[in-house]
């Protein structure tokens, strides 16, 4: 024979679990937050890190010469500098002529317009010389 079923829990009973785990849940990422804003560093730091990140990214990368296809990674590694500095920029206005040239840079080198990826590159190594 069967063991015989047991109650279900009640409505009454669900609704107090789920209203405990809510609130388990806003208090824990509240303290989460909280430890978070406690611990990070000074933003204007983090826009350094960044901007000087951006820079490495395209310290060893070329223009692509007119007769060359494009490859992703050098369209990609662009973007990604170029985003990093619009960051950098975003937390401190000294990092905004970087941001600047190097959006400018790729998309040039994007639109397969070379002159003006060049023209940007050579501002973008001044301003990356000066940080």
């Amino acid at each position: 024979m069967p063991a015989p079923l047991t109650d279900a829990p009640s409505r009454t009973d669900r609704k107090g679990l789920v209203a405990g785990l809510v609130v388990g849940l806003l208090v824990g990422g509240g303290g989460v937050a909280l430890a978070w804003v406690m611990t990070s560093d000074d933003p204007a730091a983090g826009a350094e890190t960044d901007a000087t990140a951006a820079c490495l990214a395209i310290e060893d990368t070329d223009i692509p010469e007119p007769e060359d296809d494009l490859d992703l990674a050098t369209a990609q590694r662009w973007g990604g500098a170029a985003a990093l500095a619009m960051g950098a920029a975003e937390s401190d206005d000294r990092f905004q002529p970087l941001a600047d040239e190097l959006e400018r840079a790729s998309l040039g080198i994007r639109a397969l317009d070379l002159e003006q990826a060049e023209d940007s590159f050579q501002k973008t190594q001044d301003i990356c010389a000066d940080l």
